[in-house]
């Protein structure tokens, strides 16, 4: 995933192996070791998204159908 984070463009990419993740969900990894969970991301500030990290942020909103907890 590409997207804006404290005003620049940065990579991510996610994760089950980082300490923030828990019990299997996975997080989104910036460059720089910071991660963010589904809820972190508005998606005005998503620049490029790949299908399995679109559903890992729908599953997690459940405005957007998905359910908190769910799996991607």
């Amino acid at each position: 995933m590409k997207l804006y984070y404290e005003g620049r463009p940065v990579h991510g990419r996610l994760s089950t192996e980082h300490a923030a993740s828990s019990y299997g969900q996975p997080v989104l990894v910036l460059e720089g070791g910071r991660a963010l969970g589904p809820g972190d991301i508005p998606a005005s500030d998503v620049i490029e998204i790949t299908p399995e990290e679109l559903r890992w942020i729908v599953s997690a909103q459940p405005a957007l159908g998905g359910k908190p907890g769910a799996r991607p």
